[in-house]
């Protein structure tokens, strides 16, 4: 072994004299070393404000500067919207890179190009460059970036690296203070559908959290939106012309919803995709949209696009995991989702209840998904989402849906659950064999289906 490598470098010792020369030296950084600087971030917890970022850019040399952003801003649906625009200029040819949270499977999927995850090996160069601009803040006494202004900052040095053609940038839960609206003038800005979440840190009611949403938007840029509350389209409206934004509001018709197959038609052109949900034509359409306005450009031939939606893969939303008997686990975990996933329940199964496997963080409006999902339930099991202080415990939940029923005067079994396979196989043996399981309250539960 080398002298260099056999040096381990502790990352709590002080080292902000060190130069960058010799910390290269005399550290050994791996992909341990890279997630130990994660979590030493991740200490900061959560903040909105762009000026720990921009300092941590500013070392950087502003890679975010020198590429092509398409940037989306909204709270449910934005996820969709991204896999859409990714699929649509692959397969036009185009190099494209992709940050988007939270991840599903793998923490490596969030930083991603022509859908394939960063390897273990380009993080960890990616994120010594950014640590040790990390470590000069430090030594100056400046105000030090959360991780996920570290991962966004590493999500721009990786895209610059490959020499993509496009960024499709996610927005973490915010939009005016979320550490990725460091781009100064992105090519469009999109919103999904815009709904209420993450109260403490974005507003108490929806027009603010739009306002917070719709930050995003530069002077001029082109704005696509889905269809959303009227109060929310309202605020982004208001926004847009007051920064002079063209401004797209697509909407698809002829929709049909089959089990694995949905058809819409947009523009006079009828087009296929493999996601399920009466959602998905709308964040389908904001994604052609986008390719309308930028077709001078990134031109896609219309086979291509339409080509390139069919073949999106976006998993955890509505998806079908098997038949006989039909399972489905769906990532709805606020009162919007769940609005939709009810909508969308009673449009493929309209004259069938349903069981349900669900879980949930504490923060959210659980007792209003509850009574939501209530009336189209057989049968419901509770579980307690892994790996998360914020976690509902699975008793309060079954607790509150016995409640519920005794108001009501119903009587449907529900069952406290140790994990999600669990449930699975009591719902197998116990079910009739015609209702469906729907898996939804949190993306944490689509991750172990």
């Amino acid at each position: 072994m080398s002298e260099r490598n056999s040096i381990i470098f502790n990352l709590d010792r002080d080292t902000d004299e060190i130069s960058d020369n010799i910390m290269d030296f005399i550290t050994v950084w791996d992909y341990n070393r890279a997630m130990e600087f994660i979590d030493e971030a991740g200490q900061l917890g959560s903040r909105l404000g762009l000026e720990s970022m921009k300092l941590l850019l500013q070392e950087l040399s502003n890679p975010q500067d020198k590429l092509s952003v398409i940037h989306v801003a909204g709270t449910n649906g934005k996820g969709s919207i991204c896999a859409f625009l990714e699929g649509c200029y692959q397969e036009a040819g185009y190099l494209v890179g992709r940050y988007s949270s939270p991840f599903l499977f793998s923490y490596l999927e969030q930083f991603q190009v022509n859908q394939t995850a960063i390897t273990k090996e380009e993080f960890t160069a990616c994120s010594w460059t950014v640590y040790k601009a990390y470590r000069r803040m430090k030594a100056k006494g400046l105000s030090l970036p959360t991780a996920f202004e570290v991962e966004t900052a590493i999500a721009f040095i990786y895209f610059l690296k490959q020499k993509v053609d496009l960024v499709i940038l996610e927005t973490g839960m915010g939009g005016s203070g979320d550490a990725t609206n460091v781009v100064k003038r992105p090519l469009v800005t999109v919103f999904s559908s815009v709904s209420m979440d993450h109260q403490a840190f974005l507003g108490e009611d929806l027009s603010a959290i739009t306002r917070t949403k719709a930050g995003i938007m530069r002077a001029g840029v082109p704005v696509v939106a889905a269809l959303m509350a009227s109060e929310a389209r309202e605020v982004l409206l208001a926004q847009a012309q007051s920064l002079n934004c063209p401004v797209c509001l697509p909407v698809p018709s002829d929709c049909e919803y089959r089990l694995g197959e949905t058809t819409f038609t947009y523009g006079q052109i009828t087009y296929e995709i493999p996601l399920m949900g009466t959602y998905q034509p709308e964040n389908a359409v904001c994604a052609l949209a986008v390719t309308d306005i930028l077709n001078e450009r990134f031109p896609i031939p219309m086979e291509q696009r339409k080509e390139g939606i069919k073949k999106v893969c976006w998993q955890g939303r509505f998806e079908l995991m098997q038949t006989n008997p039909v399972i489905i686990r769906d990532g709805a975990h606020n009162v919007d989702a769940v609005k939709r996933l009810v909508e969308t329940i009673k449009t493929y199964f309209p004259d069938e209840k349903i069981s349900v496997v669900m879980g949930v963080f504490k923060d959210k409006d659980y007792k209003a998904m509850a009574e939501q999902i209530l009336p189209l339930c057989k049968r419901i099991y509770t579980v307690t989402p892994p790996v998360s202080k914020r976690a509902l415990p699975k008793e309060i939940l079954a607790q509150y849906f016995l409640n519920k029923q005794e108001e009501q005067g119903i009587a449907i079994p529900v069952q406290c659950m140790d994990s999600v396979a669990e449930a699975r196989e009591a719902f197998i043996k116990q079910a009739a064999g015609d209702e469906p399981l729907i898996i939804f309250g949190s993306l944490s539960l689509a991750s172990l289906c």
